[in-house]
C-alpha cells in the first residue's frame, strides 16, 4: 500500500478528496437503485423475466421463433415483430432477452463509473505530473 500512495503521490488533498469521494459513490449507487427499483427499466426486466421467454426452431422453416413457456409441456408462440424469425439462435435469444441485457447493463455502469472516475483521476494525475516534470 505504501508503494501506491508513493506512486501515485499521494498526499492530504487526495486523501481527504477519497473519502469524500467513497462517500458520494455510495449516495450515488444508493440513489441509483431506489430509482432504479421503481424505473421503466427494471419494471420491463421484471415482466421479462416472469414470462420464461426461450427461443425454437420450428421444423417446417428451420427458422427461431420466440415461445413464452405458461407453465409445464404447454408451449405458446409469441407473436412479435419478428414473424418470419430469426436465422441464428443467438440472435433470437438476444431479441428474447432484450430487456434484461439492457438492465444488466445499466446496472453494471452505474456501478463502474464511480469507480472509473476514481481510476481517471488516479492516472491523470500520475500523466500530468509526468509531463510536468518531463517538460521543467
Amino acid at each position: 500500500m505504501n508503494n501506491f500512495v508513493k506512486f501515485f503521490e499521494i498526499g492530504k488533498l487526495e486523501k481527504g478528496l477519497f473519502r469524500i469521494w467513497i462517500v458520494l459513490a455510495i449516495a450515488w449507487i444508493a440513489y441509483v437503485f431506489v430509482v432504479d427499483t421503481f424505473d421503466w427499466r427494471y419494471r420491463e426486466y421484471q415482466e421479462e423475466k416472469s414470462e420464461n421467454l426461450f427461443c425454437l426452431s420450428l421444423a417446417d422453416t428451420g427458422r427461431y421463433h420466440i415461445f413464452q413457456s405458461p407453465g409445464s409441456d404447454n408451449y405458446s408462440f409469441r407473436a412479435s415483430f419478428y414473424k418470419d424469425g430469426f436465422a441464428t439462435e443467438r440472435e433470437c435469444e438476444e431479441i428474447a432477452n432484450r430487456e434484461r441485457n439492457n438492465f444488466y447493463l445499466a446496472l453494471i455502469l452505474t456501478i463502474l463509473s464511480p469507480f472509473s472516475l476514481i481510476i481517471i483521476w488516479l492516472f491523470g494525475k500520475k500523466i500530468t505530473l509526468w509531463v510536468y516534470r518531463g517538460f521543467k
